[in-house]
């Protein structure tokens, strides 16, 4: 590129910066800082611009979301859905049909229900530069629920800085035994074609189950937790956020969905509301008592009533409380709903 003149950074797909660059710095190794925003979980990508005008801008990169630092540690102590700030989530829950759990007398329980194998992905995390990093976690078949046959296994997968998913560990159902503690040192463990110390590192919880409409094949999980000794001890609160935030929904305007983000940085009562413009509530997104961290809700353009809503300006209303000392926090922004 003769005529390289930039590089634009976008957050969340809406541009947030630009680095000024010239022809001479093509095909060099580059670096610059951007000021962060408000602690989130973002996506970011980035394109390159020339200097002619009117401007031409390359294709914008496929995202990469903010990655979650050392040390993490998850004991699932919310009934319900895993937290989103930390998890992608595909039909498990935490629960407490456990025997014994190691913690708080919940787990995370992957029970085949309604479509067979579950899934839990974290979301990736930086380990660039920690070769001595750990992956551990607890684990129970069965607990005071079904019995997987040995053929309904649990399975644990580490993606790699090749985009590969490798089967680290697997265990065949049995009957109910009490949780095991596993330790992974990621050093060790198989890594196909790639390395587990990238800046997008990931885990994933699978069972392999039959479908039902009821809990069966049980498989329980607890005490997840990654370290490594070059970030200090394991302190499930380190990397929490200090205030409350609320994004904007992107994209806006939408169709078919939006997103929102926000944080919590302490356990809290939190109510997020979608109001059509004559302040009608259509729509409760969250309504209930949920622990520090960072959360993502998508809203799909339905009623309370599984309708769709048309089109217009509809108002996301979103409060906090903090349960331990009443401090609260409330912001409202209007979206746009485009058909």
């Amino acid at each position: 590129m003769d005529d390289f003149a930039g590089v634009n950074v976008y957050q969340n797909g809406v541009l947030v910066t630009t680095f000024a660059r010239t022809s001479s710095d093509t095909g060099a190794t580059d670096q610059d800082v951007f000021q962060n925003p408000p602690p989130g979980y973002y996506d970011w990508s980035i394109s390159a611009v020339d200097n002619e005008t009117p401007q031409n801008e390359s294709e914008v990169t496929a995202s990469i979301p903010t990655p979650l630092s050392l040390p993490l540690a998850e004991n699932f102590a919310v009934a319900g859905e895993p937290n989103p700030g930390v998890w992608i989530n595909a039909n498990t829950e935490v629960n407490d049909r456990a025997s014994n759990p190691p913690s708080d007398g919940l787990a995370l329980n992957l029970n085949g229900t309604p479509g067979g194998g579950d899934t839990l992905t974290m979301r990736p995390i930086d380990l660039s530069g920690l070769p001595d990093a750990t992956f551990e976690y607890a684990y129970q078949p069965q607990g005071t629920g079904n019995a997987p046959e040995e053929g309904d296994s649990l399975l644990v997968y580490f993606k790699n800085d090749a985009n590969e998913w490798i089967l680290v560990q697997g265990y065949p159902g049995t009957t109910v035994q009490p949780f095991q503690v596993e330790t992974i040192e990621l050093a060790t463990a198989p890594s196909g074609n790639g390395s587990y110390f990238h800046s997008q590192f990931q885990a994933r919880f699978r069972s392999i189950g039959g479908a039902g409409n009821f809990p069966n094949d049980d498989w329980f999980v607890d005490d997840v937790r990654m370290t490594s000794t070059l970030v200090g001890i394991d302190d499930p609160i380190a990397n929490a956020p200090s205030t409350f935030e609320v994004s904007d929904n992107y994209p806006n305007p939408f169709n078919p969905s939006t997103t929102i983000r926000y944080q919590l940085p302490e356990r809290s009562d939190v109510k997020l509301f979608i109001y059509n413009m004559l302040g009608q509530k259509v729509r409760t997104l969250v309504n209930t008592e949920e622990n520090l961290g960072f959360y993502t809700v998508e809203w799909n353009g339905l009623n309370d009533t599984g309708q769709q809503v048309a089109s217009g300006v509809y108002i996301m209303r979103f409060e906090a409380a903090g349960l331990s000392n009443g401090q609260g926090f409330s912001r409202s922004s209007k979206m746009i709903l485009l058909k």
